[in-house]
């Protein structure tokens, strides 16, 4: 804002903030990929059904990005990549992107289940 005679004009670039909201911390937005612009579930509940719908969606497919692969294994990015590294879980290249083969994981998980028993 700039200021005219005492009084305070307001430009193009300025908005009318109150001071409650300038306080408040704005929404958080889901990063998924198919969750973008969307507000986040209220309760647990709501947040299972939309992880549930979320990984029903990624399932249905073929091929998985390593996100999916982290949410559907429940294992980190790095742990991920080094099952990859050791050739412990299959993916292939796609252009510059890395995806994984549904069988792949289950097979890899079936793996490590028969490791620890």
């Amino acid at each position: 804002m700039t200021r005219t005679g005492g009084v305070q004009a307001r430009t193009k670039r300025d908005h009318a903030v109150t001071p409650q909201a300038a306080l408040t911390p704005p929404a958080r937005v889901h990063t998924h990929p198919q969750g973008i612009g969307r507000t986040p579930p209220q309760d647990a509940t709501e947040a299972r059904m939309s992880e549930d719908r979320i990984m029903s969606d990624a399932l249905a497919r073929r091929l998985l990005t390593v996100p999916e692969v982290m949410e559907a294994m429940a294992l980190g990015r790095y742990k991920i990549y080094d099952l990859i590294r050791s050739g412990q879980l299959e993916s292939i290249q796609v252009g510059r992107s890395r995806r994984v083969p549904v069988e792949a994981v289950d097979a890899c998980v079936a793996r490590l289940r028969e490791e620890a028993a």
